[in-house]
């Protein structure tokens, strides 16, 4: 399972914490000038190794789209049956009680 979409998902997944940690630092001021400059250093080398990634993949083909349709699409989280649901918290005036 060593391919390099997982390899990239790993680092971006290192990047997020790394981002994390240093702004709850940084908001506390006490992050030092070297760990500032460790932290630009592996996020230029995440964007690298996005640069990368991104070259190898076919122009204009939306990997995320064809895998989820749905979601590429901006689901409505307000379809299916959650109309349904609405109507029967109005039956008996439930949601008219508080007002």
């Amino acid at each position: 399972m060593s391919n390099p979409h997982t390899h990239l998902a790993g680092l971006l997944t290192q990047g997020h914490w790394l981002l994390e940690r240093a702004a709850y630092e940084i908001g506390g001021n006490r992050y030092s000038p070297t760990q500032c400059n460790d932290t630009a250093d592996a996020l230029e080398q995440l964007a690298a190794a996005l640069h990368e990634h991104a070259a190898t993949l076919p122009r204009g083909e939306l990997t995320a789209g064809t895998e989820h349709p749905a979601e590429a699409d901006g689901p409505d989280p307000n379809s299916g049956d959650d109309g349904e649901r609405g109507n029967d918290r109005n039956d008996g005036d439930h949601g008219n009680e508080d007002d």
